[in-house]
């Protein structure tokens, strides 16, 4: 008997429904049931972008974040979140308000990003990987929303840096 293909729905990279999956794939069924008292099944729902029923409530969002940022991983909805903004900012034709870091702090954030680029890229390039040498889909959407991260650290840098006049 062959087993079940499961097939991954993509979600467009920094999307919320992409940061929720992300999450979701961190924290497993039972650590997603813990932080937001709610069942893994509806967690899953509101990581889906065609399910216009089921949107994630503000408080489990960060519940979400919270409990990934308690496992040592990044917040991917809070990262989904600052990029949506940006982008919703830049469609009514403004840019959004930069607030300067230290540019040796912001400069750290943009290496940790191009070291995610590089682990997302030699992971998808690894002969076991699950395109081998060619990148399947979601490597894809992988790499491009770590490169979508770092773009905005960059250009998150560059701001600093004209600030600092």
């Amino acid at each position: 008997m062959q087993g079940k293909m499961h097939m991954t729905k993509l979600r467009r990279p920094l999307s919320i429904e992409d940061a929720i999956q992300r999450a979701h794939g961190m924290l497993l069924d039972a650590g997603v049931e813990a932080a937001t008292g709610k069942s893994a099944r509806l967690a899953r729902s509101w990581s889906d972008p065609d399910d216009d029923a089921h949107r994630i409530p503000l408080h489990q969002a960060i519940a979400m974040d919270a409990a990934c940022v308690i496992a040592g991983q990044p917040a991917p909805i809070r990262e989904a979140y600052d990029a949506e903004l940006s982008r919703a900012v830049e469609a009514l034709g403004s840019a959004p308000n930069h607030t300067p870091i230290d540019l040796f702090d912001r400069l750290a954030q943009a290496l940790s990003n191009l070291g995610d680029i590089s682990s997302e890229v030699r992971a998808a390039r690894h002969p076991d990987s699950q395109g081998r040498s060619m990148l399947t889909a979601a490597e894809r959407a992988d790499i491009l929303r770590s490169i979508g991260i770092a773009r905005s650290t960059l250009d998150r840098l560059a701001k600093d840096v004209e600030a600092s006049e």
